[in-house]
């Protein structure tokens, strides 16, 4: 913990940010091989305030043992979901489930790539931290 933070947090303390206003986005397929090699390094990364989302939450298989295994503060759930809730109930059955059970957890979802209307009226029913646009 004292190397991490001392090595990859001066540069925040240097700039008067707290670690508490960073937060690490993890690729969800980055747990694919071995959640416990990256566990104890992100949990030592949490304890210090940083923040951990995991993007792209929806397209990996291991979303849901991340969930249980780190301490998550934020999921992103992944643009293909997002692209056909407003057209595909299988979609939205799917965004909605998954928007409830991060709120009960206490966790902050996003949607990524809303960038119709359609997709925004699809979302107005759940709560979302943010719906930001596409920019790729």
């Amino acid at each position: 913990s004292a190397e991490i933070e001392d090595a990859d947090f001066a540069t925040l303390r240097e700039h008067g940010f707290a670690p508490h206003e960073l937060t690490i986005e993890i690729a969800e397929t980055a747990f694919l091989e071995d959640i416990r090699l990256v566990a104890d390094t992100l949990a030592e990364v949490s304890a210090l305030g940083v923040r951990l989302a995991i993007d792209h939450f929806g397209v990996g298989t291991a979303g849901l043992v991340a969930l249980k295994s780190l301490p998550i503060s934020e999921i992103k759930i992944d643009r293909s979901f997002i692209a056909g809730a407003a057209i595909d109930a299988f979609d939205a059955t799917i965004v909605a489930g998954l928007i409830e059970m991060a709120h009960n957890l206490g966790i902050v979802v996003t949607a990524e790539g809303v960038e119709r209307a359609d997709q925004i009226a699809a979302l107005s029913d759940h709560p979302l931290h943010a719906s930001p646009a596409s920019h790729a």
